[in-house]
């Protein structure tokens, strides 16, 4: 579709062009029509100074009609937004020295403006400021009925938005959350116990733009102001008290407003857009023009932004038409239809606007018309202001306010209690936050372990969406500092107690209860039971990657004295929190000390590994090692087909003999692929 348009876009550029230079369009000195028709072709070719030059004659020539301009400033509009995306809309000065008076004019705008965004790429290099973790990562200012994203930023719930079809896009990080969160009651609490006045200044606004909405223009204004003396400046606050004071016709009064809100925010197009407001209402209409291009480019509705552009532009050429009627314009009457033939003939073949439309139409804003010789006046004027506005648009792309934004919250740590931020699960301090969808806020390994028994919220029951539990969690960032900000020694201190459980190394392993496993012989398991789910996500959390297999034993013993420890090589997830594991057996122990944890049992081990053959015996230890592995692989293929396909997709194929068997600790791999398969029992197995 975007094709299509700009294809449509470029056959009426051509039939304009071409219907002039078919001298089908009369231009004469005193035809309104034919001048302003030729402006419209050239507006549509995107040559914006030519066509503001040829409509401020059109104005000197007589009334013209309040939407004679709206090719040109569609023009505009899609030309400073071009160059907001692509900075290399504008040529450099490549050309041929300049012979005539004109052409060093115009080499000498050239150099005017490439200096100055050359300078200004080297001088407004930035890197962006890190904002307050406790203030809404949209807004920046104080949180109001703060949501807490998957992500784990928070946002104020209106500021977020979002809908049920439609998921919520963090502004800080750009991941999307797929739920509507609840309000977040921890982080809600916490607010109000921290910046009661920010939050009462947050009222009074809210309250003054209801009554502004109602067009209660001096009531709003009481209530703005209460604000401002209740919690300080914002730019939200300046930015809508400016409006009003707009509207109450005190213009000076907000200029002041909205001018500090550019200062404060001059990235935010509805702080430029309300700028270029008061400015037009003081008559300052070239600064409210490049306030209305700086909203433009900044993402502002290009529809409210028209119709404002295009009464600027009417009024600046009223102006500059104004200026010069006294100018002796009987050089440029006689421009015949042979020399305009000839002049666009040469801008088509030069420019190649019809093969390469996108590029030459914005390389030919700078350039000047070679026949509008009595017009330099105009036309330089209108450069030179179209030229800043697209250095004020590269500066506003790299720029950050030399006004330092005071968005940071102080935090009066006294107010805090422990209490605060105890989790309702283990009852000790928070240990890595997690914020649910519906508002409350747990331990990490609390909340992963409430998932091994149930996809609801132990506070309210709410039912939690099964993908939260398989997803990776974020931490909340504001609970999260304010831990650290009360409790740096505390956090220090858990993180120093966390560790043994979840680094479990070689003094206990964790023992999965089960089945006898044999080492290098694959074993694959369905983990279903809340306890060794835990298990398992904290060997894999641990780096690890492996726990103990033994089998279960007579009473009292609960397990058997050897086993094997296998490694996770694979885990496949299901949406019921379950999981397929593809493990290998490593090697054999001896269990020393057995315990419980969590649920789940715990033992230190001692690993064993077989004795060593003498070397007199290595020869008969050869020949018995080749006609058992010759007896076992007969036996194995006596199998039935069906039989033999169960075995090898449980256990794979018959390891090959390993080169130096007799040296390894547990022997040769293919022996204990085939006492798997012997039809014995565990506690053969085990012995």
């Amino acid at each position: 579709q975007q094709q299509q348009q700009q294809q449509l876009q470029q056959q009426q550029q051509q039939e304009g062009l071409q219907q002039i230079r078919n001298g089908s369009v009369d231009i004469g000195y005193n035809d309104l029509d034919a001048c302003i028709a030729y402006a419209d072709s050239v507006a549509k070719c995107g040559r914006v100074c030519e066509s503001l030059d040829l409509y401020a004659r059109c104005f000197r020539m007589g009334p013209l009609p309040a939407d004679c301009l709206w090719h040109v400033t569609s023009a505009f509009l899609d030309l400073i937004r071009q160059q907001f995306e692509d900075p290399q809309t504008i040529p450099k000065a490549s050309s041929p020295p300049p012979q005539s008076q004109q052409q060093q004019q115009q080499h000498n705008n050239h150099q005017y403006l490439n200096s100055h965004i050359h300078h200004h790429n080297i001088c407004y290099e930035y890197q962006q400021q890190q904002s307050c973790p406790f203030v809404c990562c949209v807004c920046n200012l104080v949180l109001r009925e703060p949501v807490t994203l998957l992500c784990g930023h928070t946002c104020c719930r209106r500021c977020g938005g979002g809908t049920a079809c439609k998921p919520i896009v963090c502004n800080k990080c750009g991941m999307r959350t797929p739920f509507q969160p609840h309000v977040d009651v921890l982080v809600k609490s916490l607010v109000e116990k921290l910046w009661p006045v920010q939050l009462r200044a947050s009222e009074l606004l809210d309250e003054g733009k209801a009554l502004y909405r109602q067009d209660k223009m001096h009531s709003a204004l009481i209530k703005f102001n209460q604000a401002y003396y209740t919690g300080g400046e914002n730019y939200d606050l300046l930015n809508v008290r400016s409006r009003t004071l707009l509207k109450l016709g005190l213009n000076e009064n907000a200029l002041l407003d909205a001018v500090r809100v550019v200062q404060i925010k001059p990235k935010w197009s509805k702080g430029h857009f309300t700028c270029g407001m008061v400015l037009f209402s003081l008559k300052r209409y070239q600064e409210a023009l490049l306030e209305f291009s700086l909203s433009a480019v900044l993402g502002e509705n290009h529809q409210k932004l028209k119709s404002q552009i295009n009464e600027v532009l009417q009024r600046l050429l009223t102006l500059y038409s104004n200026e010069t009627e006294d100018l002796d314009l009987e050089g440029w009457n006689p421009i015949s239809h042979s020399y305009l033939r000839s002049y666009l003939n040469t801008f088509i073949n030069r420019s190649n606007v019809f093969d390469k439309s996108t590029n030459s139409l914005k390389k030919s804003i700078i350039k000047e018309s070679t026949f509008m010789k009595k017009q330099l006046c105009e036309i330089s004027t209108l450069t030179e202001l179209i030229q800043h506005i697209f250095v004020e648009i590269m500066q506003t792309k790299h720029y950050t306010s030399s006004v330092l934004i005071n968005n940071t919250l102080n935090v009066d740590i006294s107010l805090l209690d422990e209490t605060d931020f105890n989790c309702v699960l283990c009852c000790g301090m928070l240990r890595n936050p997690v914020t649910t969808p519906c508002g409350h806020t747990y331990c990490l390994d609390c909340l992963e372990h409430n998932f091994d028994y149930s996809f609801h919220c132990p506070l309210c029951l709410t039912s939690l969406p099964p993908s939260l539990a398989l997803s990776k969690k974020n931490t909340s960032e504001f609970v999260n500092e304010l831990i650290c900000h009360k409790y740096t020694k505390n956090s220090l201190m858990q993180t120093i107690n966390w560790k043994p459980e979840v680094e479990h190394d070689s003094t206990y392993l964790p023992v999965f209860v089960c089945t006898n496993a044999f080492p290098s012989v694959s074993c694959p398991l369905h983990v279903f039971e809340p306890r060794y789910r835990l298990m398992i996500r904290r060997c894999i959390e641990s780096g690890t990657r492996r726990f103990a297999m033994i089998s279960n034993c007579c009473p009292p013993m609960k397990f058997a004295e050897f086993g094997t420890v296998l490694e996770i090589k694979d885990r496949i997830m299901m949406g019921n929190g379950c999981s397929f594991l593809s493990t290998v057996g490593m090697r054999r122990f001896k269990v020393l000390v057995r315990k419980e944890h969590d649920g789940y049992d715990m033992a230190t081990v001692q690993y064993i590994q077989d004795e060593k053959v003498p070397s007199k015996k290595l020869s008969e230890l050869y020949k018995l090692h080749d006609d058992v592995r010759q007896r076992g692989l007969t036996w194995f293929d006596s199998f039935r087909s069906e039989i033999k396909s169960e075995i090898l997709r449980t256990v794979g194929f018959p390891p090959s003999t390993e080169p130096n068997w007799e040296e390894l600790s547990d022997g040769p791999a293919w022996t204990w692929w085939l006492l798997s398969l012997l039809p014995l029992g565990q506690n053969a197995h085990v012995s």
